[in-house]
């Protein structure tokens, strides 16, 4: 035996009229809230919404800074391999004493470079979980030319080329040891 129950509404709740609350606001003119007469209803306000908004887009970011940071720790070891070969090449081309010497360096840092550029996408294969991706992609790039090319210029005299070089890649490279020191630290979630 099913039995329905019809009807156990008839009417359709009545709800107030709007009751206007005046609000001041930041330019000393007094503004009109609509708020319902409903008592689960709240009045908005704009500016503590942009407040929150803002406080969940920082813990967003934090979060995945976190995330991202934990990740580098647990590829921590490839990444100091990674490191090492960084700064290995660059200690190769500094100590070269002629143009000549700096282009047989860079010959055999080729087969190196490459084989850093596989690693570092073995490190993070989609490119969205290392924070230190940018870094190396530079160190990349400046180890393959530039920076020899202006350890050359400097042989010749001109060494404003090669100081640039040296202060984009000391950042670089403090960059890196800051972000691995804390990836070490990071806890897990």
């Amino acid at each position: 035996m099913l039995v329905v129950l019809l009807g156990a509404c008839k009417t359709a709740p009545q709800h107030a009229a709007p009751i206007e609350i005046p609000v001041a606001s930041s330019a000393s003119t007094p503004r009109v809230l609509a708020a319902s007469a409903d008592s689960t209803v709240l009045p908005e306000d704009p500016a503590a919404g942009e407040r929150a908004r803002a406080r969940w887009h920082a813990h967003l970011a934090d979060e995945e800074r976190e995330r991202r940071l934990n990740y580098d720790r647990r590829k921590l070891k490839e990444h100091r391999v990674v490191e090492s070969f960084f700064r290995a090449a660059r200690v190769s081309y500094d100590h070269a004493k002629s143009a000549a010497d700096v282009r047989q360096i860079q010959r055999g840092l080729a087969a190196g470079l490459l084989q850093t550029q596989k690693r570092v996408e073995q490190i993070d294969h989609w490119g969205v979980n290392s924070n230190l991706l940018p870094d190396y992609a530079e160190l990349l790039k400046a180890l393959s030319d530039a920076y020899p090319q202006a350890r050359i210029a400097a042989l010749s005299g001109d060494i404003a080329g090669l100081d640039e070089m040296r202060a984009q890649l000391d950042a670089h490279f403090e960059r890196i040891a800051s972000l691995l020191a804390e990836a070490a630290e990071a806890k897990d979630e």
